[in-house]
């Protein structure tokens, strides 16, 4: 998702230009981007969203099996049947986007957002990635720093947009370009360096409400073969305090 953040940022300067806007409005030139900017931040936060519905890192989904024999609006499904969730199809599908192929943000800033990508990204039902909440963050927290630090520019003549070349991304369970090179042309040297160089931040935690906790008995107690226990067959996400 960050590689496709920053080749977004760099086929659209002007978003780009907005989000420098925010960041400098937000948090300035002394310090780099904290968790607890995040409620102040809205369009890098819709920049994210929408970087994850036009490219997804896994644009299929992952295949599950049915349990038992069920039926889907008109479709049978019989016991055995292999399922896979097409993210792809959702994230360019005009019932949920307006011009889906166009990379736009703002489609999240208006007075009734689009439909939110991590409700499809993710996965599905109990067995959603467990780590979503954690995944969006990291990714939140990169990102803001490398475009406090950084204004990137093309590096080569060839950078284009997955809908132009498909033949330069991976094909695949995991869609990503394969390579480009970009350089930052910020006005603040200083500011290009502190983000540039590793450092141990005491950051705070993630602004809450943490969203949810998704399929962790996945993680704590799943074997192979063994069903979801009772709480896990209950209405999900599990909400966390």
């Amino acid at each position: 998702s960050l590689h496709s953040l920053l080749l977004a940022m760099v086929l659209h300067p002007s978003f780009q230009e907005k989000v420098h806007a925010e960041i400098d409005d937000v948090v300035g030139s002394r310090r780099p981007p904290a968790f607890d900017d995040q409620p102040r931040m809205p369009y890098l936060h819709a920049v994210i969203l929408e970087t994850m519905r036009w490219n997804p890192v896994v644009p299929m989904g992952l295949p599950h099996t049915s349990l038992k024999d069920d039926v889907f609006d008109e479709y049978f499904i019989p016991k055995g049947t292999a399922v896979i969730g097409n993210g792809w199809g959702i994230s360019r599908n005009t019932k949920y986007y307006e011009e889906p192929s166009k990379f736009d943000p703002e489609r999240f800033l208006k007075q009734t957002p689009e439909l939110d990508p991590r409700e499809f990204v993710f996965g599905f039902g109990r067995r959603i990635c467990p780590g979503s909440e954690l995944g969006f963050q990291a990714i939140w927290i990169t990102a803001a720093s490398i475009l406090w630090g950084f204004k990137l520019e093309r590096g080569s003549d060839d950078i284009v947009a997955p809908e132009q070349d498909s033949e330069r991304f991976s094909l695949g369970s995991v869609r990503y370009e394969r390579s480009y090179k970009l350089y930052n042309e910020h006005n603040s040297l200083r500011r290009a360096k502190c983000a540039g160089v590793l450092q141990v931040q005491n950051y705070s935690k993630a602004p809450k409400p943490w969203r949810y906790v998704r399929s962790l008995w996945m993680i704590v107690v799943a074997k192979p073969g063994m069903r979801p226990p009772g709480i896990a067959t209950n209405r999900w996400p599990i909400p966390l305090a």
